[in-house]
Parts: C-alpha cells; sequence; structure tokens
C-alpha cells in the first residue's frame, strides 16, 4: 500500500469515528496498528485494481475497464485478439519464453505500456499534417509494441506505412556505451522470420529494414518525414544516433516514445540532454516509458 492510499483511507476512516468515543477509538487504532504489525484482518482488503510491471493500483481502475470510450473499446478488441494470437501459437514472444511461461498473464501485465503505445498513435493520428501516416520503431524485437500501434491505425482507417529497424541479433560492445555493457550478447535468440509471421496481418504496410543503427540508416528504405516514433534499444548509444537522424524528420505534432527512459539512467540522460532546446512538451510515465510531443 503506498502512503498516499494509506492517508486517504485514514482520513475516510476518521470521518466515521468522529462521533465515536474514546474508548471505541482507543479499540480501532489498537486494531490497526496490530494489523499493520502482525498482518491480522481479511486477505486482500483493498484488492489490486492493476498489478504488473512494477505498478499496483487498488481505488482507481485502469482507463480500458467499464469505460464508453471508443478508443478504449478499440483497445481492448485489439489487446484481446492479440491474447488470441498468442494462445493459437500465431504470435510467438520469443522475448519472455520458457517452457512453462503463462503469456496470457504477462499480456495483462504489460497492459498499462501497452496502452500508452496505442494512445500515442491515436494521438498523433488525430493530428497528422500529411496524408500518408510514416511510424518508425527502432528496436522491434517479437513486434509486440508495434502491433499496438498498427492496430491504432487500422481502426483509424488511417493510410500508414512502418519502418522497422532492428538487427534482429545480439546487441554488439561496438553499439554500446561503456556504462550499458551490461546490454552485450543481449537478444540474440530474435528471428526477423518470426517477427514478420508475427506482424503479418500488418505485411502490406510494413518495410523491415535488419542492421544495425546508425549503419542500417545509410542502406535502409527510410521515410521523409515521421509522426510517430518509438524508441526501445537498450542502448544510450544508439539511442541519441536515432534521434539525431530522426528529430528533424519528426512533423508537427509528431510523438516520440521512449520506451527505456525510466529503466536506464544512461538513456534518461542522453534524452534529457537531446531535449533539452527542443520546443514541445516532455513528460514519462511510471512504467518506465517517456513522450515528447513536438512542435514546430
Amino acid at each position: 500500500m503506498s502512503e498516499a492510499e494509506r492517508v486517504y483511507i485514514e482520513q475516510w476512516r476518521a470521518k466515521k469515528r468522529k462521533r465515536k468515543s474514546i474508548l471505541s477509538n482507543k479499540f480501532r487504532i489498537l486494531k490497526y496498528n496490530l494489523y499493520k504489525k502482525f498482518s491480522l484482518g481479511k486477505k486482500n482488503r483493498y484488492p489490486f485494481s492493476f498489478s504488473g510491471w512494477g505498478m499496483q493500483t487498488t481505488f482507481s481502475k485502469p482507463p480500458w475497464l467499464d469505460s464508453n470510450n471508443i478508443d478504449d473499446l478499440n483497445f481492448n478488441i485489439y489487446h484481446e485478439k492479440l491474447k488470441l494470437l498468442v494462445k493459437e501459437n500465431k504470435f510467438f514472444l520469443s522475448q519472455f519464453y520458457l517452457p512453462d511461461t503463462n503469456y496470457q498473464k504477462i499480456l495483462e501485465e504489460l497492459k498499462w505500456r501497452s496502452y500508452i503505445i496505442y494512445n500515442s498513435a491515436i494521438f498523433a493520428l488525430n493530428f497528422k499534417k500529411k496524408n500518408t501516416f510514416n511510424m518508425v520503431e527502432c528496436g522491434v524485437c517479437d513486434g509486440l509494441t508495434i502491433y499496438y500501434a498498427l492496430s491504432a491505425s487500422k481502426i483509424k482507417n488511417a493510410n500508414f506505412i512502418a519502418f522497422l529497424y532492428d538487427s534482429f541479433d545480439e546487441i554488439k560492445e561496438d553499439y554500446l556505451s561503456p556504462e550499458d555493457i551490461d546490454q552485450l550478447g543481449n537478444y540474440n535468440h530474435l528471428d526477423i522470420e518470426q517477427t514478420k509471421k508475427n506482424l503479418q496481418l500488418y505485411k502490406q504496410n510494413i518495410f523491415f529494414n535488419k542492421g544495425y543503427i546508425p549503419d542500417i540508416f545509410k542502406t535502409g528504405n527510410n521515410p521523409e518525414d515521421i509522426s510517430w516514433l518509438h524508441i526501445d534499444l537498450n542502448s544510450s548509444k544508439t539511442t541519441i544516433e536515432c534521434l539525431e537522424f530522426f528529430f528533424q524528420k519528426i512533423n508537427d505534432s509528431g510523438v516520440i516514445i521512449f520506451d527505456d527512459y525510466g529503466a536506464f539512467k544512461t538513456t534518461k540522460d542522453v534524452v534529457d540532454s537531446f531535449l533539452k532546446d527542443k520546443t514541445g512538451h516532455f513528460f514519462n510515465f511510471p512504467t518506465g516509458q517517456a513522450m515528447f510531443i513536438k512542435k514546430t
């Protein structure tokens, strides 16, 4: 239980105790202190409304529950569709593979992160300046994140293209700063053909650029302008190289999503430094993600 939740609960209880006798109040205080010390009382007295990815909430319901908002309803549709694809082995999450992995549970635990991705794309779509909605993702992995941005584009009936960049190979030392060296060798399990299979519903709208950043920028199929950019590279060095290559291509009211902002201090530092003199609005989320809306 967070401190804020504890305070609100105690304030609510105080109102109920206001007209009780002093003896009764003392008894309740004693009972509460015993409950805290010895974990007495009912289990799950305040059940979680969401739990996953280091986040737990009780009072507030996630926005996709009991919502009449059309975007929330559509998000649920595509989230459930993904769960079905995973269940039917039509979308393989190699990043989380173990013989006994509960993929359905993982997708639920990642739901806040997926909701932010979906709505960042919805925002960019609503304020797009071009007829074609160009998306870029640097660090594609199995295609889990871009699935939600592609789904948002489809539901808005947009003319959209996704330019996806990934080595689909292990992270090498040449593409890491010394501070990020613990990432060396990660993601050696990735297979571009599996990712293509995962995203086959949108294969007509995707250009895959296989190679290491920034090398692939010289030979890849690159967009002329961008409305949505997602960076998830676990490397501050390649993160800044993405920003230097793509930032000038981002349209007015275009969006950048940083997956690693809250998880890697090195990435946070280079992002903060790069954006300090840029015009727009930056904010981060308790999921570890952060978003920048560019203004020109």
